[in-house]
């Protein structure tokens, strides 16, 4: 992820150096993206408001409120897939780009997005660390570029377990985890043992094929 600090102006070692307006702009001026292309939503062909599956964020299309949605059902079109009746992200990725097209969820789940970059896949749909996991691991780049992104306050760890990388289910305050033991005990441990339960500041993760929870925090 150091492409992604360098591009935002964090340098390698801390999340608060950041660089000035100018050199920004100087960097995205070497980096131009191509524009977005022009589609007539009346010839569109209809996606049909397809849902597909993320693993590392399974209840991403009921998450957040009115102003935190992740996906929004949209007439669109999509300016990835040119298709329309779909489930448009809601969300910005991290990517050099400063306009907002329209991008449906069967082209995350595809990591489709590198079509509206001139430099490829240098573009992320997260602010995060993924510690305990090997470069290596596959799963790395389908969180990346192919899980969509969700509101936190600052870059935060994506959290492991046994060296892969966990689900993403939700914010520390939210009603549901008040009656999953497992839930509110990876929040007090991550608490240093007290009872944390509710809190916005942590972020539940569970592994993909057991029941075991672990919690991050996320600060504002």
């Amino acid at each position: 992820m150091k492409w992604l600090r360098y591009l935002f102006g964090f340098s390698s070692h801390s999340h608060a150096k950041k660089a000035g307006a100018p050199e920004l702009a100087e960097r995205r001026e070497k980096e131009p993206y191509p524009p977005l292309p022009e589609i007539d939503p009346a010839t569109a062909p209809s996606q049909g408001f397809a849902q597909p599956h993320f693993r590392f964020f399974p209840g991403a299309y009921e998450f957040g409120e009115d102003g935190e949605a992740v996906f929004k059902r949209h007439n669109g079109p999509c300016h990835c897939c040119g298709m329309r009746d779909i489930y448009a992200y809601q969300k910005r990725p991290y990517w050099i780009r400063r306009d907002e097209p329209v991008i449906c969820a069967q082209c995350i789940a595809d990591g489709r997005l590198g079509i509206l970059l001139d430099n490829g896949d240098n573009y992320s749909m997260h602010d995060c660390q993924i510690e305990g996991v090997s470069d290596d691991n596959p799963d790395i780049e389908e969180i990346e570029q192919r899980t969509p992104g969700f509101a936190t306050y600052n870059p935060f760890d994506w959290a492991s377990i046994d060296g892969e990388p966990m689900a993403f289910m939700g914010y520390g305050d939210e009603e549901k985890w008040k009656y999953l033991g497992e839930a509110s005990a990876a929040m007090c441990e991550k608490y240093g043992g007290q009872d944390a339960y509710p809190s916005p500041y942590f972020l539940l993760f569970k592994e993909l094929d057991g029941n075991r929870y672990r919690a991050t925090l996320d600060l504002d």
